[in-house]
């Protein structure tokens, strides 16, 4: 009698480990990649505060044990980091090559501001070595924004701030004063977010060679972040899915996300972009 219960006990625990084994395999293959169209309003519906970010606050010792014993929330935990598998590092590789940043269409006309969703607060250093709150820097002010976490990324998307006619960029020091000019009270932002820890190091290491290339004027928003301060869902609701292309959000005086887009430029994007920002300046 023992041994037959010793048996199905057996027999159950295997069938339990097997079923926990082929469900996580399940979740962490990647799903088929598709470029999606943005057809609607991008980002957080709620209104950003300098006071916070995205980044969870740190818990105490005593309560990362009690969560280590909650069902619900060790659930979550696992599911996460199923996801984080399947949609790892070498995933936005194949992705990144396969589409060459362009992982998602832009939409074809900008945001209302009365249909638009916030662009969440971030806190991030800049090149004078402030820290500083996104919500500060775009507030009053029209703000093209670039993300990135890789120089490859960062350097195929240059090619929306070249100047039209000219062999000149908006990201210099002339190119500066030209954007002044054509787009009063715009501002360029630059966000390097390190994908990990080691990638950080190294960007940190480079800060005295970017504040030599970086014009005097942008260095104080030329951030330096770290790409785990947002939450997958913050990063889910900005399309910030790959790692290794670089994304633009045009947002308004309200920090609003009112257009976006990825990867490399084309002309019809070009135009899009800069029709974006004259619109936000006459609003």
């Amino acid at each position: 009698m023992v041994k037959i219960f010793i048996r199905s006990f057996h027999s159950s625990s295997r069938v339990q480990i097997l079923g926990k084994l082929s469900k996580t395999i399940k979740n962490t293959t990647p799903p088929p990649f598709k470029v999606v169209s943005i057809v609607k309003p991008v980002g957080s519906k709620q209104q950003p505060l300098a006071s916070k970010n995205s980044q969870p606050e740190t818990q105490s010792l005593w309560q990362s044990i009690k969560d280590t014993f909650d069902a619900e929330k060790r659930e979550k935990r696992q599911a996460q980091l199923e996801r984080e598998i399947a949609v790892g590092g070498f995933y936005d590789m194949q992705n990144y090559t396969k589409t060459q940043g362009k992982i998602f269409l832009p939409p074809v006309s900008y945001f209302k501001a009365d249909k638009s969703l916030y662009f969440p607060n971030v806190i991030a250093k800049n090149l004078n070595n402030e820290m500083v709150h996104t919500t500060n820097l775009f507030k009053g002010k029209t703000t093209i924004l670039r993300v990135f976490s890789s120089l490859e990324g960062e350097i195929r998307n240059r090619g929306f701030f070249q100047i039209s006619n000219s062999n000149d960029s908006f990201l210099s020091s002339t190119g500066l004063i030209k954007l002044n000019e054509l787009y009063p009270n715009t501002q360029i932002v630059e966000l390097n977010l390190s994908e990990n820890n080691l990638k950080h190091l190294f960007v940190n290491l480079a800060v005295r060679n970017l504040k030599t290339t970086i014009p005097e004027k942008r260095k104080h928003s030329y951030l330096i972040g770290h790409r785990s301060d947002l939450t997958s869902e913050v990063k889910d609701e900005l399309m910030m899915k790959n790692v290794y292309t670089c994304f633009i959000y045009v947002i308004d005086k309200d920090c609003k996300i009112r257009w976006l887009t990825c990867g490399r430029s084309n002309q019809k994007e070009y135009d899009m972009l800069w029709k974006c920002v004259k619109g936000l300046n006459e609003e």
